[in-house]
């Protein structure tokens, strides 16, 4: 009887569907995923308490145990293809590009960062590769256990030598692609000619590429193929975000088990411009302009928030898009101009919308620090738009009121920070602001203010050897 009591529990004599909901249950316990973010759209992320930007990886975080996978072959077997297809792992892959301006704002979930880990696998549906295009060139500083130095500048920037940027590798869920092709839709937001300069490769089932290649040992025999899995409705499935989100993406290729007519059509789309028509971007942008202005108006000041930001996003992302060159040819100078204007005034009012916040902000507070990076972020993007676009064929320069507006918002921004390092930052805006409108009864409040502020800050740091030291070197600086 007792023997009978403590007979070993065998897995293999339940049916499969209760084996296949345990290894579901052990293999593929990911927790939900965080809400999609935007990065820049500042309102939405405070008003949901998340006040600082992130500066980590978002880790996929789970309660899997893999100690089952070591029961047997068979066991290994049936749970590895639950696990692979349930899962649906997706292995990305990229040289010289930076994708941490992408991956960490975003919060894309990440499975691991290991790149020898990532490697190791071998059941991945999918595996995307990103290189920057011989000679070509994106945004942002060389990150490399190398020193590269140009040899010869010229009068022309050099692109650094492939292959010694930044590398990663790392493995994402198939439940998460669709927030991945957000981020490579939105790439060029963030990083400079990315969509013109990346060369994108996609390989389904890269499995069966792998064992079928010469010199290379099949498929162990405690793992079951995929191929089946990739039916065309599936490979359909993938591909939606991917074709229906990016654009202007002119250097994709499609590989491995993929319809061929599928791919040469998903190829085919995701190369075609988003914008063509220099008079239906003039009026969107203006709409977006207006639809802000209402909900400002009406004191909802995310909703108009939200609207100029993506304004300006798609704007940003228009003009480093492959369809720029052509859009400056066909709409010509008085596209330009209207555009530089319409740009520069989004950016205004989005800092303005974001002061309304800062004013009713207690002072040092972590909202109101944030806040004022927003708006120095706004106001300095205002700040380099004439120069952008003079070298795109513009001659749109802001008006004495436009000017006036940003360096009020400026000086006001940082007198609500009350950083004692932007101080006299803060008084040299101002006194700008009157020489573009001097008899503006605000600018005139606010630069009281501005003395007010520079008042009691020497008065309280007068004691202060080390601030006294600092203070005059500044001042002798000037």
């Amino acid at each position: 009887m007792d023997s009978e009591q403590h007979q070993p529990f065998r897995l293999l004599d339940l049916p499969g569907e209760i084996r296949n909901k345990i290894y579901k249950c052990m293999l593929c316990s990911f927790d939900p995923a965080p809400p999609s973010r935007q990065p820049g759209r500042g309102m939405v992320r405070i008003h949901r308490g998340e006040i600082q930007e992130p500066t980590g990886i978002c880790q996929a975080t789970h309660s899997i145990d893999t100690t089952i996978l070591r029961t047997c072959k068979q066991v290994h077997r049936e749970a590895y293809d639950v696990m692979v297809k349930t899962n649906q792992f997706i292995n990305i892959s990229s040289v010289d590009l930076p994708m941490d301006r992408l991956i960490v704002p975003f919060q894309l979930p990440i499975v691991t960062m290991d790149r020898e880990h990532t490697k190791q696998f071998g059941q991945y549906i999918l595996k995307v590769e990103m290189s920057v295009l011989p000679g070509g060139w994106v945004d942002g500083e060389l990150d490399s256990d190398h020193e590269w130095e140009m040899v010869d500048p010229g009068p022309h920037l050099q692109a650094p030598p492939v292959g010694f940027g930044p590398r990663f590798n790392f493995m994402i869920l198939g439940r998460d692609w669709d927030a991945f092709c957000t981020l490579l839709a939105d790439a060029d937001t963030y990083i400079d000619g990315f969509s013109v300069c990346v060369d994108l490769r996609l390989t389904f089932n890269p499995a069966k590429i792998q064992f079928l290649s010469p010199g290379v040992s099949a498929l162990p025999s405690y793992q079951a193929p995929i191929a089946q899995f990739f039916t065309p409705k599936y490979q359909q499935k993938l591909l939606k975000p991917f074709r229906t989100k990016l654009r202007g993406f002119q250097n994709v290729r499609i590989t491995g088990q993929c319809l061929w007519k599928l791919a040469d059509a998903t190829v085919e789309e995701v190369a075609k411009s988003q914008w063509t028509d220099p008079v239906a971007i003039l009026r969107s942008v203006t709409e977006a302009k207006e639809e802000g202005n209402v909900f400002y108006q009406a004191n909802q000041l995310t909703e108009a928030s939200e609207k100029w930001t993506a304004a300006s996003s798609d704007i940003r992302r228009m003009r480093n898009s492959s369809a720029w060159p052509a859009l400056r040819a066909i709409g010509g100078i008085d596209f330009l101009n209207r555009l530089a204007e319409a740009y520069f005034i989004i950016l205004l009012n989005s800092a303005q919308c974001s002061l309304k916040i800062m004013q009713g902000t207690p002072q040092h507070s972590v909202t109101m620090m944030t806040m004022g990076d927003i708006v120095s972020g706004n106001l300095h993007e205002a700040v380099d738009v004439p120069h952008e676009f003079m070298h795109d064929g513009a001659s749109w320069t802001p008006s004495d009121e436009q000017l006036a507006k940003l360096y009020y918002r400026q000086a006001l921004c940082w007198r609500l920070m009350a950083e004692v390092e932007v101080i006299d930052d803060a008084l040299h805006w101002i006194e700008q602001a009157l020489v573009h409108a001097p008899g503006d009864s605000v600018i005139r409040r606010e630069r009281r203010a501005i003395l007010e502020w520079v008042r009691r800050t020497d008065e309280q740091m007068r004691t202060d050897a080390v601030y006294q030291e600092w203070r005059n070197a500044i001042l002798n600086g000037i």
